[in-house]
Formats: structure tokens, C-alpha cells, sequence
């Protein structure tokens, strides 16, 4: 297993665990972001941070401190 900050632009995962606490994983699992979701990386800042991936549907952006605690299996 990934963890979502792993996943290169332009790779494909699908969500497998969410370590995340608190508010922003209440935020995620709001937008959609649960186990068994296929999650694209569609951009990444030059600077790497914010990471901007695609699922359900919608784009999102992500600090890669919390990507750091979505880990995904490879497509």
C-alpha cells in the first residue's frame, strides 16, 4: 500500500484506509473521499504542496501532510 502523497501525477489509486482525525476527516469523508474510492493525482505545486486530485466527479486540493495519512492500493 501507497500512501496518497506517493501516487506520481497522473497515477490512478483506490482508497483503502483513512488515518486521518478530527475535522478535516470529517471534510473528506464529506466530499466522498472513502474506502473504495478511485482517486486520480492530477497536479502537483511546484513547491509540492498543495496536491490536487480528482475523484467522484470533482478536484480537490490537499495538503501533503493529510495525504500522508490516506493510503491507497495501485490500480
Amino acid at each position: 500500500m501507497l500512501t496518497l502523497r506517493e501516487l506520481a501525477e497522473g497515477e490512478a489509486g483506490i482508497v483503502r484506509r483513512i488515518a486521518l482525525q478530527g475535522a478535516i476527516r470529517r471534510r473528506v469523508l464529506d466530499l466522498g473521499l472513502i474506502e473504495g474510492t478511485k482517486v486520480v493525482c492530477l497536479r502537483k505545486a511546484p513547491s509540492g504542496d498543495p496536491v490536487i486530485y480528482f475523484f467522484r466527479g470533482t478536484m480537490i486540493a490537499l495538503r501533503r501532510a493529510d495525504c500522508g495519512s490516506i493510503f491507497v492500493e495501485g490500480e
